[in-house]
Protein backbone atom coordinates (compact mmCIF):
# COMPACT_ATOMS: atom_id res chain seq x y z
CA UNK A 1 0.00 0.00 0.00
CA UNK A 2 2.68 2.57 0.70
CA UNK A 3 4.75 1.47 -2.22
CA UNK A 4 1.30 2.47 -4.15
CA UNK A 5 1.25 5.73 -2.58
CA UNK A 6 4.32 6.22 -3.84
CA UNK A 7 4.26 5.55 -6.77
CA UNK A 8 0.77 7.75 -7.21
CA UNK A 9 2.64 10.40 -5.49
CA UNK A 10 5.17 10.17 -8.21
CA UNK A 11 3.11 10.25 -11.23
CA UNK A 12 1.63 13.68 -9.74
CA UNK A 13 4.78 15.15 -9.36
CA UNK A 14 5.78 13.82 -12.92
CA UNK A 15 2.87 15.33 -14.13
CA UNK A 16 2.71 18.53 -12.45
CA UNK A 17 6.04 19.21 -13.46
CA UNK A 18 5.42 18.90 -17.08
CA UNK A 19 2.64 21.36 -17.10
CA UNK A 20 4.52 24.20 -15.16
CA UNK A 21 7.52 23.57 -18.16
CA UNK A 22 4.11 23.43 -20.64
CA UNK A 23 3.61 26.81 -18.94
CA UNK A 24 7.51 28.09 -19.07
CA UNK A 25 7.42 27.46 -22.72
CA UNK A 26 4.59 29.13 -23.31
CA UNK A 27 5.79 32.67 -21.40
CA UNK A 28 8.25 31.88 -24.16
CA UNK A 29 7.04 31.07 -27.58
CA UNK A 30 3.34 32.48 -27.54
CA UNK A 31 1.33 35.11 -27.39
CA UNK A 32 1.14 36.61 -23.62
CA UNK A 33 -2.77 36.13 -23.54
CA UNK A 34 -2.06 32.49 -24.41
CA UNK A 35 -0.11 32.52 -21.40
CA UNK A 36 -2.47 33.84 -19.48
CA UNK A 37 -5.44 31.28 -20.19
CA UNK A 38 -2.94 28.78 -19.86
CA UNK A 39 -2.60 29.69 -16.55
CA UNK A 40 -6.18 30.33 -15.18
CA UNK A 41 -6.43 26.20 -17.17
CA UNK A 42 -3.51 24.32 -15.47
CA UNK A 43 -5.01 26.06 -11.84
CA UNK A 44 -8.42 26.23 -11.91
CA UNK A 45 -8.53 21.93 -13.57
CA UNK A 46 -5.58 20.93 -11.54
CA UNK A 47 -7.04 18.87 -8.61
CA UNK A 48 -10.00 19.59 -6.61
CA UNK A 49 -8.78 21.89 -4.44
CA UNK A 50 -9.58 25.71 -4.89
CA UNK A 51 -7.45 26.46 -1.66
CA UNK A 52 -4.85 29.90 -2.59
CA UNK A 53 -6.37 30.92 -5.62
CA UNK A 54 -5.78 34.34 -3.99
CA UNK A 55 -2.06 33.22 -4.02
CA UNK A 56 -2.61 32.42 -7.53
CA UNK A 57 -4.14 35.91 -8.77
CA UNK A 58 -1.51 37.90 -6.83
CA UNK A 59 1.43 35.27 -8.04
CA UNK A 60 0.39 35.95 -11.66
CA UNK A 61 0.00 39.77 -11.60
CA UNK A 62 3.80 39.54 -10.02
CA UNK A 63 4.58 37.69 -12.66
CA UNK A 64 2.57 40.39 -15.88
CA UNK A 65 3.81 43.26 -13.89
CA UNK A 66 7.52 42.45 -12.53
CA UNK A 67 9.19 39.67 -14.10
CA UNK A 68 9.75 40.83 -17.50
CA UNK A 69 10.64 44.63 -17.06
CA UNK A 70 14.10 43.05 -15.24
CA UNK A 71 14.54 39.65 -16.11
CA UNK A 72 14.95 39.52 -20.21
CA UNK A 73 16.50 36.16 -20.86
CA UNK A 74 15.41 32.14 -20.10
CA UNK A 75 15.24 32.91 -16.26
CA UNK A 76 12.00 33.77 -16.61
CA UNK A 77 10.60 30.77 -17.41
CA UNK A 78 12.68 29.35 -15.17
CA UNK A 79 11.03 31.10 -11.98
CA UNK A 80 7.70 30.35 -13.75
CA UNK A 81 8.26 26.64 -13.66
CA UNK A 82 9.58 26.44 -10.26
CA UNK A 83 7.17 28.89 -8.54
CA UNK A 84 4.06 27.34 -10.31
CA UNK A 85 5.25 23.93 -9.61
CA UNK A 86 5.73 24.95 -5.76
CA UNK A 87 2.02 27.02 -5.57
CA UNK A 88 0.14 23.86 -7.46
CA UNK A 89 1.84 20.92 -5.67
CA UNK A 90 0.74 23.03 -2.19
CA UNK A 91 -2.73 23.35 -3.37
CA UNK A 92 -2.87 19.61 -4.53
CA UNK A 93 -1.59 18.52 -1.74
CA UNK A 94 1.53 16.72 -2.94
CA UNK A 95 4.00 17.81 -0.23
CA UNK A 96 4.68 16.82 3.03
CA UNK A 97 5.14 19.96 4.57
CA UNK A 98 2.70 22.21 2.57
CA UNK A 99 3.68 25.87 5.09
CA UNK A 100 6.82 25.46 4.65
CA UNK A 101 6.71 24.83 0.58
CA UNK A 102 4.44 27.63 0.68
CA UNK A 103 6.18 30.33 2.34
CA UNK A 104 9.16 29.58 0.01
CA UNK A 105 6.76 29.94 -2.79
CA UNK A 106 5.94 33.53 -1.22
CA UNK A 107 9.16 34.29 -0.46
CA UNK A 108 10.07 34.07 -3.91
CA UNK A 109 7.55 36.01 -5.58
CA UNK A 110 7.63 38.58 -2.81
CA UNK A 111 11.37 38.76 -3.23
CA UNK A 112 10.82 39.44 -6.89
CA UNK A 113 7.82 41.92 -6.75
CA UNK A 114 9.91 43.96 -4.75
CA UNK A 115 13.69 44.18 -6.40
CA UNK A 116 11.57 45.25 -9.35
CA UNK A 117 9.40 47.47 -7.72
CA UNK A 118 12.27 49.27 -6.15
CA UNK A 119 14.28 49.25 -9.23
CA UNK A 120 12.36 50.51 -11.50
CA UNK A 121 10.84 53.75 -9.51
CA UNK A 122 9.01 55.41 -12.32
CA UNK A 123 6.13 57.22 -12.38
CA UNK A 124 4.45 53.81 -12.01
CA UNK A 125 5.15 53.49 -8.59
CA UNK A 126 2.19 53.40 -6.74
CA UNK A 127 0.35 51.67 -8.64
CA UNK A 128 3.15 48.95 -8.89
CA UNK A 129 3.22 49.22 -4.66
CA UNK A 130 -0.54 48.65 -4.83
CA UNK A 131 0.24 45.28 -6.85
CA UNK A 132 2.97 44.41 -4.34
CA UNK A 133 0.51 45.30 -0.98
CA UNK A 134 -1.83 43.24 -3.08
CA UNK A 135 1.17 40.20 -3.04
CA UNK A 136 1.19 40.61 0.60
CA UNK A 137 -2.20 40.55 1.38
CA UNK A 138 -3.15 37.44 -0.62
CA UNK A 139 -0.03 36.12 0.65
CA UNK A 140 -0.37 36.62 4.40
CA UNK A 141 -4.07 35.72 4.14
CA UNK A 142 -3.80 32.47 2.60
CA UNK A 143 -0.55 31.96 4.80
CA UNK A 144 -3.21 31.93 7.53
CA UNK A 145 -5.05 28.73 6.09
CA UNK A 146 -2.81 26.60 7.76
CA UNK A 147 -3.78 27.61 11.14
CA UNK A 148 -6.96 27.05 13.02
CA UNK A 149 -9.35 30.16 13.59
CA UNK A 150 -12.46 32.47 11.94
CA UNK A 151 -12.26 33.46 8.41
CA UNK A 152 -12.94 37.40 9.72
CA UNK A 153 -9.66 37.12 12.13
CA UNK A 154 -7.52 35.74 9.19
CA UNK A 155 -8.72 38.79 6.76
CA UNK A 156 -8.41 41.42 9.15
CA UNK A 157 -4.59 40.14 10.19
CA UNK A 158 -4.02 40.09 6.78
CA UNK A 159 -5.29 43.18 6.06
CA UNK A 160 -3.35 44.95 8.87
CA UNK A 161 -0.28 43.36 7.72
CA UNK A 162 -0.71 44.78 3.85
CA UNK A 163 -1.31 48.44 5.96
CA UNK A 164 1.33 47.95 7.46
CA UNK A 165 3.63 47.04 4.59
CA UNK A 166 2.45 49.81 2.74
CA UNK A 167 3.87 52.18 5.30
CA UNK A 168 7.07 50.24 4.66
CA UNK A 169 6.88 51.00 1.35
CA UNK A 170 6.19 54.71 1.33
CA UNK A 171 9.11 55.21 3.76
CA UNK A 172 11.47 53.47 1.91
CA UNK A 173 10.65 55.00 -1.68
CA UNK A 174 12.36 58.37 -0.14
CA UNK A 175 15.02 56.72 1.65
CA UNK A 176 18.47 57.50 -0.69
CA UNK A 177 19.78 53.81 0.19
CA UNK A 178 19.81 51.80 -2.79
CA UNK A 179 17.39 49.86 -4.34
CA UNK A 180 19.06 46.61 -3.08
CA UNK A 181 18.84 48.25 0.80
CA UNK A 182 14.77 49.17 -0.07
CA UNK A 183 14.32 45.62 -1.44
CA UNK A 184 16.08 43.48 1.70
CA UNK A 185 14.23 45.74 4.34
CA UNK A 186 10.76 45.35 2.41
CA UNK A 187 11.46 41.73 2.11
CA UNK A 188 12.79 41.67 5.89
CA UNK A 189 9.41 43.24 6.63
CA UNK A 190 7.03 40.73 5.00
CA UNK A 191 9.03 37.70 6.47
CA UNK A 192 8.66 39.44 9.66
CA UNK A 193 4.81 39.46 9.09
CA UNK A 194 4.46 35.92 8.11
CA UNK A 195 6.85 34.93 11.21
CA UNK A 196 3.60 37.90 13.54
CA UNK A 197 1.17 35.39 11.86
CA UNK A 198 2.79 31.68 12.58
CA UNK A 199 3.34 32.88 16.09
CA UNK A 200 0.23 34.21 16.35
CA UNK A 201 -1.54 30.68 15.33
CA UNK A 202 -0.04 28.59 18.11
CA UNK A 203 -1.10 31.48 20.75
CA UNK A 204 3.22 31.98 21.24
CA UNK A 205 4.24 35.20 23.20
CA UNK A 206 7.40 35.18 20.73
CA UNK A 207 5.66 38.38 18.96
CA UNK A 208 7.36 40.95 20.19
CA UNK A 209 10.59 39.25 20.10
CA UNK A 210 10.47 39.17 16.31
CA UNK A 211 9.72 42.53 15.70
CA UNK A 212 12.28 43.33 18.11
CA UNK A 213 14.66 41.56 15.45
CA UNK A 214 12.86 43.26 13.21
CA UNK A 215 13.71 46.92 14.61
CA UNK A 216 17.57 46.29 14.73
CA UNK A 217 18.06 43.94 11.82
CA UNK A 218 16.45 47.31 10.10
CA UNK A 219 18.94 49.89 11.68
CA UNK A 220 21.58 47.49 11.26
CA UNK A 221 20.63 47.54 7.12
CA UNK A 222 20.45 51.01 7.65
CA UNK A 223 23.93 51.50 9.40
CA UNK A 224 25.71 49.19 6.44
CA UNK A 225 23.99 51.33 3.62
CA UNK A 226 25.49 53.62 1.62
CA UNK A 227 23.33 57.01 2.00
CA UNK A 228 23.21 58.65 -1.50
CA UNK A 229 22.64 61.71 -0.22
Amino acid sequence: MEQKLKSILKGEHWSLAIKAAVLSLSWLYTYFFVFVILAFFLFFFNGRSKELTFSFFAWLLAVCFFLEPILETIWPAVFIFISFYLLVGTKNFLFIRREMVFRIFSVATAALVFASLFFSFNSNFLFLAGIAAFNVLAFSYDLAIFREGAEKKKFFLSLVSTLFFLEVVLVLKNLPIGFLNQTAVALLSFLTLEEVIIKERGKNKKVLGVATIFVFTTLFIFFLAGWEL
